[in-house]
């Protein structure tokens, strides 16, 4: 991940109170699986959201994703990457870093192939980082693959899917997913932060 954007070389862990070095970087892999150290603002279960939210890490509309990314490179990551599952803007870093090597925004341009795709939506998270736990709620019967949730073991899930069903749940309620087997794509634009949100 530093290869590509330098200013995340440096980046530090905060762990009991105080920034300490980090382990290992955060790779381009653990940015897509949720597992580099970063967070979000609105979760709680880390010290550094209150960080996120005192610079305005994912409420500032008017600032380009290369200005969000520079300011995130500054603050500590939640937890040592590799460690752990934890829903964070490891997504976000890396569409800027698809845009620093391509040189080009990559909004509304296809780049990714079929194999790719195979690729992604393929469970990627060792058995010692799994059930998913997301907001206090454990995901039992899924892994992740590169940016989404996949499912593994339907018997767990106790839903009436298939392996392989891949999705997932956004921030404000948007959610979708994909069942190859059955041929079906489900979609739901919703957009409600919070439980006590209008």
């Amino acid at each position: 991940m530093a290869k590509y954007l330098p200013a995340f070389d440096e980046i530090e862990v905060q762990q009991n109170g105080r920034e300490v070095a980090v382990v290992r970087l955060p790779t381009v892999c653990s940015l897509l699986t949720h597992t580099s150290g970063l967070s979000c603002d609105y979760l709680e279960d880390f010290p550094v959201a209150e960080q996120y939210r005192q610079v305005g890490i994912c409420a500032n509309a008017s600032r380009t994703l290369e200005q969000m990314i520079a300011e995130l490179a500054r603050l500590p990551l939640a937890y040592q990457p590799g460690t752990r599952w934890y829903y964070g803007l490891g997504i976000d870093v890396t569409v800027h870093i698809a845009e620093v090597v391509a040189g080009i925004s990559m909004y509304g341009t296809r780049i990714i192939g079929r194999k790719t795709l195979e690729l992604m939506h393929s469970n990627h998270l060792p058995l010692d980082l799994r059930p998913l736990i997301n907001n206090g709620l454990a995901n039992s019967g899924y892994g992740f693959g590169l940016e989404s949730r996949v499912l593994l073991d339907v018997a767990a899930t106790e839903l009436l899917e298939s392996v392989g069903e891949y999705g997932w749940v956004g921030a404000a309620q948007t959610y979708y997913c994909v069942d190859p087997h059955e041929e079906i794509i489900s979609l739901i634009m919703a957009q409600k932060k919070g439980i006590d949100a209008p």
